[in-house]
This record gives C-alpha cells, structure tokens and sequence, in this order.
C-alpha cells in the first residue's frame, strides 16, 4: 500500500489511541483489529469485547476527540459503536493511492 507520509502518521497515531482507550479503559478480554484492502481504499476494523460505552454518556474526552480529529485531517471516513457491555467497535475507511 502507498500512503503518504502525514497519512501514515495521523493513522498510526489514531490506532495508537484506540489501543491506549482499549487497554486502559475497556476491561476486554479480546482486541480484533482487521486491515482489508479494497478498489482504491484501506478499511480497518477495531473492536473489543470489553465494557462499552453508553452513548448517550460519551464526554467527548481527548482520546475521542484526538482520533476523530487525526482521522478527518486524512479524508477517513470514522464509524465508531458501543453498547454498555458490549465492548467498542471502531470502523475506519481511507482512500488510498
């Protein structure tokens, strides 16, 4: 895969703290992480079986703020869902060269 430079960084540095949230906060068992490559596009999928998030309770922290901001500066389109007990999945999808 071709990605640039500041691509490269602002995704590693957003995995970075989707892992950091994962191993501090959600008490999971598992961690999946998957990388597929589709016609034009990268997409990652994220997820544990840990705790969860109520969203509707979501403050808006750093890390969260920090990832979607990382991500949108590169084009990535972010999907990200919780349930209380039902651990956190995250869903990145980026154009590729």
């Amino acid at each position: 895969l071709k990605i640039d430079l500041e691509h490269r960084k602002e995704l590693y540095l957003a995995l970075k703290e989707i892992i950091n949230n994962a191993a501090k906060y959600a008490a999971c068992h598992h961690f999946y992480f998957e990388i597929a490559k589709r016609k034009g596009e990268i997409m990652i999928r994220i997820r544990d079986d840990g705790k969860g998030m109520d969203p509707d309770m979501i403050s808006e922290g750093n890390g969260l703020k920090n990832i979607e901001s990382r991500l949108s500066q590169i084009g990535a389109k972010l999907v990200r869902e919780s349930a209380p007990g039902k651990g956190v999945s995250y869903e990145i999808t980026m154009h590729i060269l």
